[in-house]
């Protein structure tokens, strides 16, 4: 049979006839995950006993729910609560689940979508806690029981730090229900404000582990703060800045501030050193900020936090409402990243910013910060802004469109910078003419260390009035350029 083959290709060849070629099959891409909102949690207790709720975050997860399976270790998912796109960016999928009986230990989350596997390097450790819910319509703070899902609290916090969050130790999740608005006050005039209550550490035993605030899968709980009030969540005050709110996990809600929430009312106020907290799939906004009111989206410092797949929009108020705003305060921020989020409509101050005034006097810099897969547009500043006080950072693969100012702002004055942009993609920027104009400027005097702008790609657009990529209104001897590319703007003449 064999023979007959070949010999019939090779009189079509003689007669200039070629072989049908049989299609190939396309091999679809591999699912990615990208991030989780809890990395640690129980796996049982709650609804059905099958533990938190645990939701995973990344692309290519098929376009249907039973296409994608979720394994903890070698497990299966033993519920699927939620298959959808994420309060994120548009192209993130989410996938909720219970995780059940899956063992002990740190175990590897993995997405398998017909029949192909996706990374493995976002673990999943099983911790000991208590799963308690709350509801703002049919709750009771009295009759409220841990594990009950059908008795519920009435408040997340009251004012003399009652509710739920009372009642939470380490490693306890609590699940808010959106069958209704929100717009109670807690403890010191915010929704919450951490005091006493804080997470640890998770070391897989009962009394370690994030506190965890996150919605009930599939459900809009939205909050309004009342007016007058000071926001949303937010962690301790400098008088208790790392004896309280650690290790803490807020996903999955929706977070309005209104236009008379005061000075620093952000939707969420990381305060002073809010070591360890995972902020995570929220949709946070404040449109009618005061002039004066110093917070944005997300504010704060913090040591090792995630600030992961939040929608971040209509921030109105003064240059110092930022999308997301890391400070320094009375404390630097250490090796915070900010990732997957997706900062829309910045009205007043920049896209995300990084500063530290008090570098020099008792405080650290901000260091060791980790800035990509961001997608910021429509800013009325700056669309990134790394200003006085950050010392390092790595900035790279975030999308920059539709700023007033540059795409990109050094302020650089800190010593020994070791500073790393690359990847990054800047367009359409400089729409209003200001002093300092380009698409990526240095306004400070960077001349110790090294800051390395490599392999980006900045683009002019319709509105750009600037006519430079690169603007230098300072000193820049510590920085240097490479492999860059230069759409319609002046590249810069002279580049180290």
């Amino acid at each position: 049979m064999f023979a007959r083959v070949s010999a019939l290709l090779a009189i079509l060849a003689v007669f200039g006839i070629a072989a049908a070629q049989e299609p190939q099959p396309v091999t679809p891409p591999a699912p990615v995950i990208l991030y989780t909102d809890l990395v640690a949690g129980p796996v049982k207790g709650g609804e059905n006993d099958l533990g938190a709720y645990v939701s995973i975050f990344g692309r290519n997860f098929g376009a249907a729910a039973a296409q994608a399976h979720v394994f903890f270790g070698t497990r299966e998912a033993a519920a699927y609560r939620y298959f959808g796109p994420s309060k994120g960016l548009p192209d993130v999928q989410q996938i909720t689940v219970q995780p059940g009986p899956v063992g002990a230990g740190s175990l590897s989350v993995s997405v398998v979508v017909n029949g192909v596997t996706s990374n493995v390097n976002h673990p999943f450790l099983v911790n000991p806690g208590n799963i308690l819910f709350v509801d703002n319509v049919d709750g009771s703070d009295f009759r409220a029981r841990a594990n009950r899902p059908d008795r519920p609290w009435r408040h997340l916090q009251t004012a003399d730090r009652g509710g739920a969050l009372g009642a939470a130790a380490p490693g306890d999740v609590i699940v808010l229900r959106g069958k209704s608005q929100w717009s109670d006050l807690g403890f010191d005039d915010r929704w919450v404000r951490f005091w006493e209550e804080t997470g640890t550490a998770p070391q897989g035993k009962a009394g370690t582990g994030y506190i965890t605030i996150e919605a009930y899968p599939g459900e809009d709980v939205h909050y309004l703060a009342p007016a007058k009030s000071h926001g949303g969540i937010h962690g301790a005050s400098t008088a208790r800045a790392r004896e309280a709110g650690q290790y803490v996990v807020v996903a999955g809600l929706r977070i309005e501030s209104v236009a008379t929430s005061t000075s620093d009312g952000a939707p969420i106020n990381l305060q002073s050193s809010a070591d360890e907290w995972r902020v995570v799939n929220n949709d946070l906004s404040w449109p009618n900020a005061a002039a004066d009111s110093r917070a944005g989206g997300i504010a704060g410092n913090c040591n090792h936090c995630k600030l992961l797949g939040n929608k971040i929009h209509d921030v109105g108020g003064g240059t110092e409402n930022h999308g997301i705003y890391l400070d320094g305060s009375e404390f630097g921020t250490e090796s915070a990243v900010v990732a997957f989020n997706w900062i829309a409509g910045t009205h007043g101050g920049n896209g995300i910013q990084s500063y530290n005034a008090h570098v020099g006097g008792h405080t650290g810099p901000n260091t060791g910060l980790n800035m990509h897969g961001n997608r910021i547009e429509d800013g009325s500043r700056y669309g990134i802004n790394l200003a006085d006080g950050t010392r390092s950072a790595i900035v790279f693969d975030n999308t920059v469109t539709d700023t007033d100012y540059a795409g990109i702002r050094l302020n650089l004055d800190d010593q020994a910078l070791d500073v790393d942009i690359y990847d990054n993609t800047v367009s359409n920027a400089c729409r209003r003419e200001n002093p300092v104009s380009g698409a990526l400027i240095n306004t400070a005097s960077a001349t110790s260390g090294v800051v390395i702008i490599r392999e980006n790609t900045f683009t002019k657009g319709p509105q750009s009035t600037c006519s430079h990529g690169y603007t230098n209104d300072a000193d820049d001897k510590a920085l240097s350029f490479r492999a860059n590319n230069w759409q319609g703007f002046d590249a810069p003449v002279s580049v180290k």
